[in-house]
């Protein structure tokens, strides 16, 4: 995209990508940008795992429609990866590597989808 458009229309998708994320989670959750175009949401207090499945579902549907900035549009797809704490582990480093396992399957399976870990 910073190759097509530039860094400053990069720049803007990001901003919208991130204001998206922030409008499907609650003030008590996490969102941030770890860098390139990937973001890690921190849900916290579920009770249920289906609770985290709402919360990708959401997601998904912020990003059925594309992402305007100046003259340009884009159609962007997302991929989640799901972990849950304490189901598949109990420290920040392990519930990420998990989470992101999770992902690159949806990856593999053409984007656009969300997956919870499985060993």
């Amino acid at each position: 995209m910073n190759d097509t458009a530039g860094h400053k229309v990069g720049d803007g998708v990001l901003k919208e990508v991130a204001q998206r994320l922030q409008g499907c989670v609650r003030n008590t959750d996490i969102c941030v940008r770890i860098g390139g175009d990937e973001f890690v949401v921190i849900t916290t207090q579920l009770e249920q795992e289906n609770q985290a499945v709402d919360v990708a579902e959401k997601m998904l549907r912020q990003f059925n429609t594309p992402i305007t900035v100046g003259n340009h549009s884009f159609d962007l797809g997302i991929s989640i990866g799901i972990s849950l704490y304490p189901k598949h582990g109990r420290e920040l480093g392990t519930l990420l590597e998990k989470a992101d396992s999770a992902m690159y399957e949806i990856k593999q399976q053409g984007r656009n989808g969300y997956r919870i870990y499985s060993a």
